[in-house]
């Protein structure tokens, strides 16, 4: 396998002469080099979200740094170090549900606490990740009452509860996909 940073400096030769063209494949390549570098970081046992975070950053100026016009490679570099971040949170968060943090004093008696079951601050953070969903404009609309979502306006025409359904109906549709 090849040295990371001989490919990091062969990806910054191509962004610096623009030798890759289209946003779409330097997306593609910048997330493929991330990947590499992140597989070849040696990670200590104690804190890896802070080494891949510190490594991915490093690269990650430098790519920008190359060829600042092109807004793909910080894009990836942004969305891969949220990534990281998530998966740091998400695992102390399962390692803290093990450990039944309680939100109750010591001072108080034993009897007292079996009748008041205390919420963990991981239980907590996993029922609202549970709750989250991936941002989309139909997920944004969904809690809001439809007289809300799309404002009725007067107009000459009879049609106008079946224009804003119509509006209503493009606006629901997930921009994910495109």
């Amino acid at each position: 396998m090849p040295d990371t940073q001989a490919l990091v400096n062969d990806f910054l030769n191509k962004l610096k002469k623009r030798k890759i063209e289209g946003s779409q494949a330097t997306a593609k390549q910048t997330a493929e080099l991330l990947r590499s570098v992140i597989s070849q970081t040696r990670m200590p046992y104690t804190n890896q979200a802070a080494a891949l975070i510190h490594s991915v950053k490093a690269v990650g100026e430098r790519l920008i740094a190359a060829n600042p016009v092109e807004l793909a490679v910080g894009n990836v570099v942004r969305r891969v170090l949220h990534i990281v971040r998530e998966e740091d949170l998400s695992l102390t968060t399962a390692a803290m549900a093990g450990l039944n943090v309680s939100a109750e004093s010591d001072d108080e008696d034993d009897t007292d606490r079996d009748n008041h079951p205390a919420l963990s601050a991981a239980a907590i953070a996993a029922a609202s990740r549970s709750t989250l969903r991936p941002p989309s404009l139909q997920t944004l609309l969904e809690d809001v009452p439809d007289s809300a979502a799309v404002p009725h306006t007067s107009s000459s025409g009879g049609d106008s509860e079946g224009k804003s359904k119509c509006k209503l109906l493009l606006l629901t549709i997930d921009l994910s996909a495109f």
